[in-house]
């Protein structure tokens, strides 16, 4: 079965190249985290 994926993929395959910086993900993450914990949403499941 996977080998059915595997051979057209490795036949195209690419590197992926990233949009963003991590820099740029980190700061997104750390206002989500900052925003949840500001609500009240962190913690309750």
């Amino acid at each position: 079965m996977i080998e059915q994926f595997e051979a057209p993929y490795n036949k195209t395959k690419a590197p992926y190249n990233w949009s963003v910086t991590a820099d740029s993900i980190l700061e997104q993450l750390q206002r989500l985290c900052s925003s949840n914990l500001r609500d009240g949403k962190l913690g309750s499941a």
